[in-house]
């Protein structure tokens, strides 16, 4: 199982942070900004306007899984593209998209000779949210996959879709928020964002919790007082006005992390780590998760030259036996960075 991308907004201070995350804003028209999203925290909202932020896959897969939670705001969504949900491209461009148009739902499959499909178990939740996913595969004749479902109930499935037109896979995504058509109104927002190419979810919370305290043997220095954990743990990222830093090759810290918030179902097995790096053109640094007493690391993370959020590492299970996260195992975490090259 592979995730390969897990967000849910709540410590951007901007829609900016996320470009060191590798998304990409397109607004054609109107804006995205932060609201309050489907838990409290953040979601990413759009007035009227055509907006989407996409991603491009490091490599072209096969199958897609994504999931997004989404709240329309009025009671009318515009009719034309500006309706788009969900889109999937290949090297030829778009092949893929799910539509909100009057607050019915169609999905476009090989969108350069487009065949429409009409989901007609589609409810409208107009000034609710509500949860839509779906798996599609690649195929440039009528064998591929398409499966849509809302709430966690499957409400279209078929077998017999062409839903490209040349290529070997998929290669970039987008979500878009559909925007309203009438006057005055927000348009929508959209929160909870997951994409895999082997498993699909059902609903999920994507929960962001933070240091608590610092762990022994703190080895970076604190921007002021004498305590660590409490300068790396702002609601959203304040872009370096309290820091930890290192000056020392292999310096480590590691913090006791916030328990995910109790009541709510968390058969997802991640354990996503965000950094922001401390600023430094050719820094690097290593992500790094304590389970059961052993630690654990990513690969070598490249800082950019000012404070920025960086692409979280993302587990699928915990590495400590190759096993589903639980509650328990997630809430007993030690989680920090180790300094590679000052």
């Amino acid at each position: 199982m592979t995730t390969l991308t897990l967000e849910g907004f709540d410590n951007w201070a901007a829609t900016s942070d996320g470009n060191g995350k590798g998304w990409t804003f397109a607004v054609n028209s109107g804006s995205f900004n932060l609201a309050t999203g489907r838990f409290g925290g953040q979601c990413i909202n759009t007035g009227q306007g055509v907006c989407t932020l996409s991603k491009t896959l490091s490599s072209a897969q096969t199958t897609l899984y994504f999931g997004v939670a989404l709240r329309i705001h009025a009671a009318s969504i515009d009719g034309t593209n500006q309706g788009m949900l969900f889109a999937a491209y290949s090297s030829g461009g778009v092949e893929f998209f799910i539509r909100l148009t009057s607050g019915a739902m169609s999905t476009y499959n090989n969108a350069f000779s487009p065949t429409s499909n009409t989901i007609t178990g589609f409810q409208d939740p107009v000034g609710n949210w509500t949860y839509i996913e779906a798996e599609i595969t690649f195929a440039t004749s009528a064998t591929g996959t398409l499966k849509v479902w809302q709430d966690g109930l499957l409400i279209y499935s078929s077998t017999t879709q062409q839903t490209a037109s040349s290529g070997s896979g998929f290669t970039s995504f987008a979500f878009g928020c559909p925007q309203s058509d009438v006057s005055g109104n927000t348009g929508s927002s959209i929160d909870d964002i997951y994409l895999s190419n082997s498993t699909h979810f059902g609903p999920i919370r994507v929960a962001t919790v933070h240091p608590t305290a610092d762990n022994t043997g703190q080895q970076w220095t604190p921007s002021s007082g004498t305590t660590n954990y409490n300068l790396v743990n702002a609601a959203v990222q304040n872009g370096g006005s309290t820091y930890v830093s290192a000056a020392t090759a292999n310096d480590t810290d590691l913090y006791s992390m916030g328990t995910i918030p109790s009541g709510s179902s968390y058969g997802v097995p991640y354990c996503v780590q965000p950094v922001i790096c401390v600023q430094g053109s050719g820094n690097t640094l290593t992500t790094k998760i304590s389970s059961g007493g052993t630690v654990y690391q990513s690969g070598s993370v490249n800082c950019p030259s000012a404070y920025q959020m960086v692409a979280p590492t993302l587990y699928d299970t915990n590495p400590n036996g190759s096993v589903a996260w639980t509650t328990s195992s997630v809430n007993s975490l030690l989680v920090g960075m180790e300094n590679g090259n000052p």
